[in-house]
Formats: C-alpha cells, structure tokens, sequence
C-alpha cells in the first residue's frame, strides 16, 4: 500500500512518474476485481440478482397481458395472471424445479433453459396459460386467442391438405414462437446489460476505496487527496475488466 501510495503522489507531486503512477493504477485495478470476483464466489450475488430481474420481467410481463388482452383472460376466478403460478411452471420446465438451478446459471444459459421451456408452454397454453400470457405480452390479441382456444383435434394434421382453422393456427403459431423468443432476447440483453453495469459501479467504488486506504497510509488525512483518489479510481476502475481478461487469457493458454 505504501508503494502505491508513493506512486500516486508522486505522480501528483513534482516528480510526475507516469510509469510508477500507471503501475499503481493496474495494482489497484487487479486487487479490486480480485476482491469482486471472491465476493461473487463466496455470495450468490448472480442468483440474487437474477432472480430480482426475472421477477421483475415476469411482473411487467403480467401487467402488459392484463392491459392488452383485457378481461378475454380471466379464468374461472376472475383472476387475470397468476404470477407466482407462472414462476412455478417456469422452473419446473425448466430445471425440473430446483430453483437455485436455473438462478445460478450464466444470463445466456438461463435464457437458453427459459426458451426450451416456452416450447412446451406453446404445446400445452391451457396448462401453462399464465406463463404464456406473460411471455406472449406483446403478441396480437388474435394470436394470442388462437393459440390459447385451439382444439389439438383440430390442429392436428391427417391425410390430405391442411384445412383452414389448420393453417390459422400454424400461422398464429409461428408468429407467437417468434415473439417468446424476442421476449426472451430482451430479457437476455437488458440483463447482461446491468449486470455488467453493476459490475463496472463495483469496480470503481472497490478502486476507490483502495486508493483511500493507500493514500491513508501515508498519512494527511483523505480529505485533502479526494480529487486524486477519485481521479485514481476512476482510471483503475477502467482498468480492472482489461486485467481481469487478460488473467482470463492466461488461465486459458495454461490449461
């Protein structure tokens, strides 16, 4: 801490060594992302955070349908959409529900499980009608009603060509399996989005705290250095993702 200390005033001070200065930052950087990466280790911060966005996504979700498809909805109780039954399906489709399962896979593993799963909900949409109307929030009202009141008697193909409640349904099919995935990638991105959003806050506010703690060393107080703190983590927050992968790298070409 001394040294990087020494190096960060330095720079600040007479001697300007940009090398000491820049040395010092990449310490920084690489202990902060250190730091980070144990705290996700040892907490389930991946899982706490998606299972927040997930609810979230399933909440708005719910909302949308309610709006868009009205009281055509309802079920036999008046209720419109059942979230915490379509959270239900959704992990036992998914993971055969076990919960932490599904929460604790990467965002492009986790959408990967939910799409698999909206393949049976679309082959079954009055079993799993809720999760349905929320992954399908956006589809027409149609395609939606289509989907939902089909027979499978009359949907089913035989000999001869396809009659027309047939091709109705195929249609509306196509266009409700194109929209579930769509819902799906918006999910995915908006989520990797923050994450590594959260990731990069996390990054400067670690730096920072570092950078506090080695000018402390030097003693003078914080107060009198906090634009050269600032300034520092600011740098070595930017910093800590680039050694972050080229340890990744270098784990890689070592296996």
């Amino acid at each position: 801490m001394r040294e990087i200390a020494n190096a960060i005033q330095n720079f600040f001070g007479e001697s300007q060594d940009l090398g000491a200065y820049l040395g010092a930052m990449a310490a920084i950087g690489v202990a902060a992302m250190a730091l980070i990466q144990a705290a996700k280790d040892v907490f389930p911060l991946r899982r706490w955070y998606q299972r927040a966005r997930l609810r979230k996504w399933m909440e708005e979700g719910a909302r949308e349908a309610e709006a868009r498809f009205g009281a055509a909805i309802a079920d036999s109780n008046g209720t419109t959409v059942n979230v915490e039954r379509a959270w239900k399906d959704l992990v036992a489709l998914s993971v055969d529900g076990d919960e932490n399962a599904l929460l604790d896979l990467s965002v492009e593993q986790l959408c990967g499980q939910m799409s698999a799963a909206f393949q049976m909900v679309l082959d079954y949409p009055q079993q799993y009608r809720d999760l349905l109307l929320i992954a399908g929030s956006f589809a027409s009202p149609a395609d939606m009603s289509e989907i939902r009141n089909a027979d499978r008697s009359v949907v089913a193909r035989g000999d001869g060509p396809a009659t027309p409640a047939q091709i109705r349904w195929a249609d509306s099919r196509n266009r409700m399996t194109h929209q579930l995935q769509r819902a799906v990638d918006g999910f995915q991105i908006a989520t990797g989005y923050r994450w590594t959003y959260l990731m990069k806050l996390a990054s400067f506010a670690v730096s920072a705290v570092l950078a506090m703690l080695a000018v402390q060393t030097k003693g003078g107080g914080i107060a009198s250095h906090i634009g050269v703190i600032l300034f520092t983590a600011v740098l070595a927050g930017f910093l800590a993702p680039i050694a972050r992968d080229l340890a990744a790298t270098i784990q890689k070409l070592r296996a």
